[in-house]
């Protein structure tokens, strides 16, 4: 599978991106139907996507949430 940048998730979930970078700096979480959307393309589930937690170990071969994730800029 190749990369993921946010530009690739945000086209695939309808979100703007300028929306999405803004919850990712103003560490807020999205409205639920575009969690929901999110969680969907980066096959994660909503709980993971806004914890971030490890609750089921399959999800670390999840290449997309992974690098979509190492994307982030703090």
């Amino acid at each position: 599978m190749r990369a993921v940048t946010q530009a690739d998730t945000v086209k695939a979930c309808g979100i703007n991106y300028y929306t999405f970078r803004g919850w990712i700096h103003k560490k807020i979480f999205p409205p639920l139907q575009d969690a929901y959307k999110l969680s969907l393309y980066l096959e994660v589930s909503i709980e993971f996507l806004m914890s971030e937690k490890l609750a089921d170990k399959k999800l670390l071969s999840n290449k997309r949430y992974l690098t979509l994730n190492k994307k982030k800029i703090a």
